[in-house]
């Protein structure tokens, strides 16, 4: 019979813990003045100075932002700039002309942009044909290149609408989804690209006896397929059902799509996602009595409905506006929304969900707010997380909060300057935890000039590169930062123990969010070491942490000589990658005590390490 062993679970970040801070924001546009009300839109509708920011970021770090800018009367174009990894933006590109109509010159058509694992970038957008049909339009840049010219998703035969969906696999697969008119209804089409391939002709999702709209999609690696939307219910217009549907990976065709949500009454604002497996999520909010809900369900791989309709929001409470949803790849989710009690007092709630299991309750995330507030999603695999806040649809600062894996969500940090209004905000998590954001900057939202900007939350970490590179021999504006150095990696290193008298059991060693092409090196120093050195790598398209000692229960881990330690031994582990700042972690062994690392860094070419940078 083996000695019972104390455990415990050493959780290693780039130091002691510290506060987030607010990255400079970066201005991506000059400031651009609204167009005047044209004939082409309806009325109250204008031409935008800037609208539509949107930010992705893969899991290398390399990033696109891309909106649609007033470029002259009645021309609406789509711009993006482009960020390699460690890199700066890269100068705006014109990618095409858009439609140039929008609510107050805030709510119209917005450019879709998303970015896979190699860094190649898909953005989609409205256009308009020659014949003045709008059509759905998409251009595509590899990484390193340049857009290349804009192909349509949609033919010109029928009008399409302006509520775009897009989604890019890590591997490159896509798809793209809309609504079009067939001539006597609307209906949801798609276009998909397989990974390495180009678009195919558009796929009819919907039925053609009703009409449908707001669609909603995910894509996983291998290529397995969700997609949702709102639909009118047979023999009741009025009402509005999600239906959705799913594509298993290697299948030609989608499944018979089925109906989701409630018939008492039409859902609105559909949301999607997808896992690694093909297993997908579908949100929705639907008014019910005096309140409205925000709903969730699970399609299986094969696209049947499971485990009923699950309700997010807390009893009592109406789930006003802005859902968002996020899903990882190994099967998390988040769910967010402005919640009002019955007071009238609201705030963006989210609630975490897991692959077959109900939604948790949701958690409070800011602090009150607007029941017209905006909100943003971003989740890791590990469960770090972030929510973007525009506190007024038009008005005010953008705030993020940011949640540490395992832990709750901090207070939110304003991001965006002060004494502007922010809104249309987009987020997404950086490999080194870095939050990064994008939106819409106006003095006056309902008129004054307006430009897209990025920031986010330095955790810390490498901060958000400059817009673009100062000329040779130019002078950093007054209260720019410092040119930056090497980004330093600072992935949390997590690890696992068990420990009795002068024995130690290591239970797992991990290193969560590691960047591209990282090698984390294990070495053992001392008498009776059970291996000298060990190392783990990862090619630049891999996803999720490396691992160098996988999870083991004591038994198990007991009976693995690599695993036992003893008192007096040292461990050293060195996490690095090209062109970045390694990070170094130092496990002194003694008995009776759970190791505690001791972090340093170590610079590009550098035998010995030394202290971090600040």
């Amino acid at each position: 019979m083996r000695t019972p062993l104390t455990l415990a679970l050493t959780l290693l970040l780039a130091g002691p813990a510290a506060a987030a801070v607010p990255l400079p924001p970066a201005d991506l546009t000059p400031p651009v003045a609204d167009g005047p009300q044209s004939a082409a839109c309806a009325p109250g509708d204008r031409q935008p100075g800037v609208t539509g920011t949107g930010l992705a970021v893969n899991a290398a770090g390399d990033a696109v932002v891309a909106w649609s800018r007033n470029a002259g009367p009645g021309l609406q174009v789509v711009q993006a700039r482009v960020r390699p990894s460690g890199g700066t933006f890269g100068p705006a590109e014109d990618l095409g002309p858009t439609i140039g109509c929008a609510f107050v010159g805030i709510v119209g058509p917005e450019p879709q942009a998303a970015i896979d694992g190699d860094g190649d970038v898909t953005v989609a957008w409205l256009a308009r044909a020659a014949n003045g049909n709008q059509v759905i339009a998409a251009a595509q840049r590899p990484a390193g290149g340049g857009f290349g010219t804009p192909v349509n998703l949609s033919d010109d035969a029928r009008g399409a609408r302006g509520d775009l969906a897009l989604d890019v696999a890590a591997d490159g697969g896509a798809i793209a989804a809309w609504s079009r008119s067939d001539g006597t209804r609307f209906r949801v089409q798609a276009a998909i690209r397989p990974a390495g391939g180009a678009f195919a002709p558009a796929t009819e999702l919907s039925t053609a006896s009703q009409n449908a709209d707001g669609p909603a999609v995910a894509i996983a690696d291998g290529g397995a397929l969700a997609a949702a939307w709102n639909q009118e219910t047979a023999g009741s217009g009025s009402v509005r059902r999600v239906h959705a549907t799913v594509r298993p990976a290697g299948a030609a065709n989608f499944v018979a799509p089925q109906p989701l949500s409630p018939a008492e009454s039409s859902a609105i604002e559909t949301r999607a996602g997808i896992e690694r497996s093909g297993e997908a999520i579908v949100a929705w909010r639907r008014p019910a009595g005096q309140r409205t809900l925000a709903e969730a369900a699970t399609l299986t791989p094969q696209g049947a409905a499971t485990g009923g309709v699950d309700v997010l929001n807390e009893p009592g409470e109406d789930a006003r506006s802005a859902l968002a949803l996020a899903v990882t790849p190994g099967g998390r989710a988040l769910a967010g929304y402005v919640g009002c009690s019955a007071g009238g007092t609201c705030a963006v709630k989210a609630a975490d969900g897991r692959r077959g299991a109900p939604f948790q309750t949701p958690a409070v995330v800011s602090p009150p707010v607007e029941p017209d507030a905006r909100i943003a999603l971003a989740l890791g695999e590990d469960g770090d997380a972030a929510v973007a806040v525009a506190k007024r649809l038009t008005a005010g600062r953008l705030l993020v909060a940011h949640r540490a894996a395992g832990g709750e969500f901090a207070d939110v940090v304003p991001i965006s300057p002060e004494g502007a209004g922010a809104f249309g905000p987009s987020l997404a998590l950086a490999p080194q935890g870095d939050v990064l954001a994008a939106w819409t900057l106006a003095g006056d939202p309902l008129g004054g000039p307006r430009r897209a900007q990025a920031g986010g939350l330095d955790l810390p970490g490498p901060p958000l590169p400059p817009a673009a590179p100062a000329p040779p021999g130019a002078a950093p504006p007054p209260g720019d930062p410092p040119a930056a150095g090497p980004a330093v990696v600072r992935s949390p290193v997590q690890s696992r123990w068990a420990v009795k008298g002068r024995r130690l059991v290591l239970l797992s060693l991990r290193v969560a969010q590691p960047p591209a092409r990282a090698t984390a090196r294990l070495r053992c120093q001392g008498r009776a070491c059970p291996f000298r050195a060990r190392s783990q790598s990862r090619g630049r398209q891999a996803r999720g942490p490396l691992v160098v000692f996988a999870p083991r229960r004591i038994g198990r881990a007991l009976d693995v000589r690599a695993r036992r330690f003893r008192a007096g031994q040292t461990l050293e582990l060195r996490v690095t990658a090209p062109g970045r700042i390694g990070k170094v972690v130092r496990f002194r062994l003694r008995g009776g005590r759970v190791p505690e690392g001791e972090v340093a860094c170590l610079p590009p070419g550098a035998r010995a390490p030394e202290a971090c940078p600040q």
